[in-house]
């Protein structure tokens, strides 16, 4: 095993995402706790730029059709032939998608949404996420298995610094025939289905509380006000109300915006899981038990539509 720290990373036209950017510079900030190398994984045809005091960036050009299963599998074959101490992704669909499946297996733990890394004198990675609906925070720290796996919350703020024509090497891994998922169907995304909630700074939110899904064409009206993002619930996607592209909580995505207006939410532990990190949470519901309210920064007791009509009024 070597002192090794891989950032599986995100990129759109050959320049890392803005959540990539940021996991990289998370990943540089780690390696200087033991002067560890990083290096970045990228499923895709190259890279043009990164953050100085990456070492390598290893090119897996992905095929037709492949599926983040089939990343799984390679990336596990080249884990195999490298041995890095840590890997790292970004706390979205991809990341956690791919990591989990290698972590399988690799036989690896996985510790998911860490909001904090660090390494101790052991070179152990002590990876803090929030717990018990964002009551707690735990530090988790993997004493035998290798290597050390983790996702990250990354909002996509960062300090770039200097950027450089990074060392590039292409790894042509083939799957090697387990079972595993294969993509078979592509289907082009409606206008309502084109979101990036986790670089949203305001989330504006709905529960089964809206009652049908022509009442979320309400909350798609109000967001254009305010340069925000529509999510759900994960009740309310299975009503059929919003896509799951939109779903936060602990089966969707993970979010970090300054502003989190919940309407008609009930407050599951599964979806706080989901949006507790945001610097500000309003919480609309006509129940003035909901559980929502315990979290809120501010609660509101009335009647969403009439709150979301007097927000844009105002």
């Amino acid at each position: 095993m070597n002192n090794t720290i891989w950032a599986v990373c995100n990129t759109v036209n050959n320049q890392l995402d803005p959540q990539s950017m940021e996991l990289v510079a998370v990943a540089l900030e780690l390696a200087q706790d033991r002067g560890s190398a990083v290096d970045l994984i990228v499923f895709s045809e190259g890279v043009d730029a990164v953050q100085e005091g990456v070492r390598t960036v290893f090119i897996i050009p992905p095929k037709v059709n492949e599926s983040f299963d089939s990343y799984a599998y390679k990336l596990a074959d080249l884990a195999k032939r490298k041995n890095p101490n840590i890997i790292l992704a970004v706390s979205g669909t991809m990341g956690k998608s791919v990591l989990a499946v290698t972590a399988g297996l690799l036989c690896a733990g996985l510790t998911a949404d860490c909001i904090e890394l660090a390494q101790n004198d052991r070179g152990e990675l002590l990876q803090t996420r929030t717990a018990f609906g964002g009551k707690l925070l735990a530090t988790i720290v993997t004493r035998k298995n290798r290597p050390q796996m983790a996702t990250v919350l990354c909002s996509g703020e960062f300090s770039s610094g200097k950027l450089i024509k990074p060392d590039l090497v292409w790894e042509d891994i083939e799957s090697n025939g387990s079972i595993h998922a294969i993509l078979t169907e592509r289907h082009p995304l409606n206008q309502n289905e084109r979101v990036n909630l986790q670089q949203s700074k305001i989330i504006i939110a709905g529960g089964a509380g809206i009652g049908s899904k022509e009442n979320f064409e309400y909350l798609y009206q109000a967001a254009k006000h305010f340069n925000a993002e529509v999510a759900a619930s994960r009740a309310a996607v299975n009503l059929g109300y919003a896509p799951y592209c939109r779903q936060v909580g602990q089966s969707g995505q993970t979010v970090m915006p300054d502003i989190y207006i919940a309407l008609g939410i009930s407050g599951a532990v599964q979806h706080l899981s989901g949006m507790h990190n945001a610097r500000c949470i309003i919480a609309v519901n006509n129940d003035p038990k909901a559980q929502i309210f315990e979290y809120a920064d501010l609660s509101v007791v009335c009647d969403w539509k009439e709150y979301l009509e007097e927000l844009v009024k105002q």
